[in-house]
């Protein structure tokens, strides 16, 4: 699908057009009375002319006016879908605002990546909005299926799955005031009168950070239940236990030592290979005796980042921890009650 062609962009007489941060991936160009964004497009070069230009004569309104965007590898389906939808969204006065999170912000989207949109719309239309959003979700593309994100504790998202090319697409619908309760800091794709960026310059992105004493107080715990299904021949659940722990515990104070955000396990392969020897020792197939390695394999890994992460204010549940390591390794008995399928 081409975009917008050349010549109505030169038609009226750009303001100011701004491209900055990293490779200019994003443009931002203000003409018509309206901020408009372009992604990939084929002009590309021609802009970024327009982009010097506009640094040159209006120096001041560059710097005010700063606009963020990312790594140019993006995928022309994501591209596509994002330009179409902004063509789409923009045009519905209750909305204020379209940004991008997730890889699309960290220079990590590629073929396989989700798109994480937030749709920002007036706070006097979140509720009539909230109830059109499948039908909202519809005009953006062919929508296969789509469904509310009650399981993972965010009812305003909707997880949406386009075709044809298959693409898995988060829209987030968040009334003006909510934006700025954030894990992070989007790229605005399109605003009007500078809503979003208004909003992200007055107030701070925060990523929730694991509490180490939290996790301390529950994860002796987690461990004799798992040697409790371990013992009563649920290999699966112990498996499942597993699974849980590197999630929950190991996955982000692991990414959290080496200076990544806590994300459970994603990209682990990637951002932190040289933990991947001690994650692969916490695997375990269908056999109890591998999941009391496995069990005791995790207790290790975690140990060590308890003592990379731990402060003077920690309070060890050193009792609990002896007891149900124990307990672990005293169920080695009951191993034979299941044999690998």
């Amino acid at each position: 699908m081409q975009p917008r062609g050349l010549q109505g962009v030169f038609r009226q007489r750009p303001v100011l057009a701004i491209s900055v941060f990293r490779q200019d991936a994003i443009l931002k160009i203000y003409f018509g009375q309206e901020w408009h964004c372009f992604v990939n497009h084929w002009y590309f070069s021609t802009l970024y002319a327009i982009i010097v230009d506009a640094v040159v004569l209006f120096p001041k309104a560059v710097r005010s006016t700063i606009f963020y965007g990312v790594n140019p590898v993006i995928p022309s389906s994501h591209s596509d879908f994002v330009n179409r939808a902004i063509d789409v969204l923009k045009n519905d006065s209750r909305i204020v605002g379209i940004a991008a999170g997730g890889s699309w912000i960290t220079d990590a989207m590629d073929e396989f990546s989700d798109i994480d949109l937030v749709i920002v719309v007036e706070t006097c239309s979140e509720h009539e909005v909230s109830e059109e959003r499948l039908c909202i979700a519809g005009k953006l593309g062919n929508l296969l299926s789509g469904f509310t994100g009650e399981h993972v504790g965010e009812p305003r998202l909707l997880i949406c799955l386009y075709g044809t090319p298959l693409l898995h697409v988060d829209l987030k619908f968040v009334a003006l005031p909510d934006f700025s309760h954030r894990v992070e800091n989007p790229v605005i794709l399109w605003e009007r009168d500078n809503a979003l960026s208004s909003i992200v310059d007055q107030t701070t992105a925060a990523y929730p950070m694991p509490d180490l004493q939290w996790i301390e107080d529950r994860f002796w715990v987690w461990v004799h239940y798992a040697a409790t299904k371990i013992g009563r021949g649920e290999v699966f659940e112990a498996i499942e236990t597993l699974s849980f722990l590197r999630t929950t515990v190991l996955g982000p104070l692991s990414l959290m030592k080496n200076g990544c955000l806590p994300r459970g396990m994603r990209c682990v392969e990637r951002d932190i290979p040289e933990t991947l020897f001690a994650f692969k020792s916490t695997l375990a197939d269908h056999d109890a005796g591998e999941c009391i390695i496995a069990l005791n394999n995790a207790i290790a890994l975690y140990k060590q980042l308890r003592s990379h992460h731990k402060t003077p204010e920690l309070i060890l549940r050193t009792e609990a921890e002896e007891s149900s390591i124990n307990y672990l390794n005293s169920s080695a008995r009951f191993t034979e009650k299941v044999s690998p399928a």
